[in-house]
């Protein structure tokens, strides 16, 4: 699918001023399942799940600020809380007060924003589960500031190398995946030109805020997701490269997981790797 293929499936809302593009297929008496993406990615990294889980389930999958085909600020840092604020107000919009969320990475982080917003403003929002994807919330909730630290100058590097060229971002992105020939070249274009959409590399430039505000608010996330009443699943790829990073047994403690599921031979992207096992688990555990 490429690019005005892509964004002919999106709707569009301002949101506290800001436009938020969005995929929403609308079953609207259906269960719904909020997808929050991880950092330098989009909706469109999720293109291979939509059409199976809508056949059960209303899917909303926003384009985070900074990302894909919503606004995209060049000048300044656009905050995890500010993004969980994006995030409730188009919930609100869409009339969404039941849902499951699908999330990855920086995406985690984003959503236990959201819910330490729902909790403290005791908004009537209902969380029913969480599946988090790889090493998700893994630093966060084992407190390793030297990881955390370790991970943060990773990262701000790879996303500064990877935005120079799209040899480079090819390079980095098939790092990730256990077959690369899992991701087709159009795939790699198509996320590319989301990136480029509207300036949006240069929001590679603070990737280095993302990693800080994560060490600043670790704890703040571990209060919230305590008090959580919801159902959480780790679903992983087997070989994920940043599984070394994880203290996955520990984790699962911390977060009261409900159970983990291994996707095998699956890299870090389990969405455009192994999109039928994702989908399959997902629905094997809300039914």
């Amino acid at each position: 699918m490429n690019f005005l293929n892509w964004s002919s499936l999106h709707q569009k809302k301002t949101v506290l001023g800001l436009q938020i593009s969005y995929i929403d297929t609308g079953e609207f008496e259906k269960e719904t399942i909020l997808i929050i993406s991880g950092y330098g990615s989009s909706s469109y990294d999720y293109h291979k799940i939509i059409n199976d889980l809508k056949e059960n389930y209303r899917v909303i999958i926003p384009d985070l600020v900074g990302f894909g085909l919503s606004s995209k600020p060049t000048k300044f840092y656009f905050s995890m809380v500010n993004q969980a604020e994006v995030l409730i107000n188009l919930l609100a919009a869409l009339k969404v007060d039941k849902l499951s969320i699908v999330t990855q990475g920086f995406g985690s982080s984003i959503m236990c924003e959201v819910l330490n917003i729902i909790e403290t403003n005791s908004i009537n929002i209902h969380i029913k589960n969480i599946f988090l994807l790889n090493v998700s919330l893994y630093l966060e909730a084992n407190l390793n500031i030297e990881k955390q630290e370790e991970f943060a100058k990773l990262v701000s590097s790879i996303f500064l190398k990877m935005s120079s060229s799209y040899g480079l971002y090819k390079k980095y992105i098939l790092q990730h995946f256990y077959d690369p020939t899992a991701v087709s070249e159009a795939t790699l274009v198509t996320s590319w030109e989301l990136l480029k959409h509207n300036d949006g590399l240069k929001t590679f430039n603070f990737a280095s805020y993302w990693s800080s505000e994560i060490q600043n608010s670790s704890l703040r996330w571990l209060r919230v997701l305590k008090n959580l009443d919801a159902n959480v699943y780790f679903i992983l790829g087997d070989f994920d490269p940043y599984s070394q990073y994880s203290e996955l047994e520990n984790t699962q403690k911390i977060l009261k997981t409900k159970d983990t599921y291994m996707i095998h031979d699956c890299g870090y992207f389990v969405s455009l790797e192994k999109p039928k096992e994702l989908v399959e688990t997902i629905k094997k555990i809300m039914m």
